[in-house]
């Protein structure tokens, strides 16, 4: 199987080497205005006229042949998706032969849509994104939905790191389990497909993996994606003198200082006196009837 998986690719690279020495197909297509486009050319891969689109910066339209991958569509949609992605994939291309496989089958790159319960435009509209449900070639067919095996390894907030490749593959079960966890796996450490959404992150995922180009400065609040950490700076510390001066205080000045900073004691106020009760007048005794009348 390995002999058989080694000819295999060597007749891939004769291939890609002989379309970078002949002129590609192209229809409609003026590889000289951008130096994405060149690349491509250069790189063997066969453009048509792209088709009506908005949001897209610049589109471009691959007619199956990206290099030594085949793009083939499983539905209406064409190939339409931005430069970035397909030159993404282009350079990626090494990761997808080791495994042998050279045949993507997808539903959809660019699709002008919203993503699903958002209002928020989904990276299909702006053509970063294509989502493949097969993967074929001499290594055999590699189908998500049956073959991707969920949970067997590390795959959320994956960073490159030692050690990160065989945990993020994990142990599964099967060899095209494992084929398909070391594909996506190598696609995020080691390509400019940074953003891949599988199986693993979420069920609108189960039959199909999501390969999105990003660049690193692009990733700053991506979903399932750390941001990069921040710089540990310490903000230097400035002597009181760099800062503002001492001021000078003469004697007088002190004293008034230390005054005002004494506190003022409080005197509680002298207690009251009590109130001396009214003395009530006495009562004149009535007169006797028939006495005389006293002036």
């Amino acid at each position: 199987m390995a002999r058989l998986v080694a000819a295999s690719l060597a007749l891939l690279w004769a291939h890609a080497s002989c379309a970078e020495q002949t002129e590609p197909a192209t229809s409609g297509v003026d590889a000289g205005t951008d130096d994405c486009v060149l690349q491509l050319v250069r790189g063997g891969v066969a453009l048509r006229a792209p088709a009506p689109s908005q949001n897209i910066a610049l589109p471009v339209q691959v007619d199956r042949q990206l290099g030594p991958l085949l793009l083939v569509p499983r539905g209406p949609y064409p190939a339409l998706m931005d430069c970035s992605l397909a030159l993404a994939l282009q350079k990626a291309a090494p990761v997808f032969l080791a495994l042998g496989l050279n045949e993507l089958r997808f539903s959809a790159a660019y699709d002008h849509r919203t993503r699903r319960g958002t209002s928020q435009l989904s990276s299909h509209s702006f053509g970063r994104a294509i989502d493949v449900h097969v993967f074929d070639g001499v290594a055999g067919k590699h189908d998500v939905a049956a073959d991707f095996e969920r949970g067997v390894g590390a795959w959320l907030h994956l960073v490159p790191n030692e050690g990160a490749l065989q945990a993020c593959i994990g142990s599964p079960k099967t060899e095209r389990g494992r084929t398909l966890r070391t594909l996506v796996c190598r696609l995020k450490l080691e390509t400019d497909l940074r953003i891949i959404v599988t199986p693993d992150d979420n069920d609108d995922h189960r039959d199909h993996i999501h390969l999105e180009y990003a660049a690193p400065y692009m990733l700053r609040g991506a979903a399932g994606t750390p941001p990069p950490p921040r710089a540990n700076v310490t903000a230097p510390v400035m002597p009181r003198s760099a800062v503002e001066p001492k001021p000078s205080l003469n004697k007088a000045s002190l004293n008034k200082v230390t005054k005002a900073r004494k506190p003022r004691k409080r005197v509680a106020p002298p207690p009251r006196a009590p109130k001396k009760a009214k003395a009530k007048p006495k009562a004149t005794p009535a007169a006797a009837p028939g006495a005389p009348f006293k002036r």
